[in-house]
């Protein structure tokens, strides 16, 4: 979960974890999706391209091919979740922003995007019916491959 794109060679490390599955056995892996709506919309800007913390990013297909190729079957991918602040606050003309201490930090920071996402989520899980719009969001963004975490659950056969 969330390790693959802190890896310099994240073949080696896969293809040892698939050889160390019995038949059956299921990978779960969850990364960023360079692909994704922010990831798209923000390029360089997104807090995700953090070289030398993050090193590799993958898009849906690129992972579920690379999975495939190291011998196991996708059984499900989804991609999930969006940080709307992040798209509001990473626009070139709002980096470094203005101090906002409702949102954890100046505009723009890490501190402000995880505060900004983190109220948003709860936000959206405090009732049932907005657990429902929640879920509709995310489905939606799956079905398009554009939310900003991709995971995949895939089996050796």
């Amino acid at each position: 979960m969330e390790v693959i794109e802190h890896l310099p060679d994240p073949v080696v490390v896969l293809r040892d974890v698939v050889s160390r599955l019995r038949p059956g056995g299921c990978l779960h892996l969850t990364t960023p999706n360079m692909t994704g709506l922010n990831g798209r919309r923000l390029g360089t800007r997104w807090s995700v391209v953090r070289p030398p913390e993050h090193l590799v990013l993958f898009s849906p297909s690129g992972l579920a091919t690379l999975v495939e190729r190291l011998g196991l079957r996708v059984v499900r991918l989804r991609t999930e979740g969006l940080n709307p602040s992040e798209l509001r606050h990473r626009a070139p003309e709002c980096v470094g922003g203005e101090p906002d201490a409702r949102a954890g930090g100046a505009v723009g920071t890490p501190a402000h995007r995880n505060a900004s996402a983190a109220a948003l989520n709860a936000a959206l899980s405090g009732s049932p019916w907005r657990r429902a719009v929640k879920g509709a969001i995310n489905g939606v963004l799956s079905f398009t491959r554009t939310g900003d975490r991709i995971k995949i659950d895939a089996v050796r056969e």
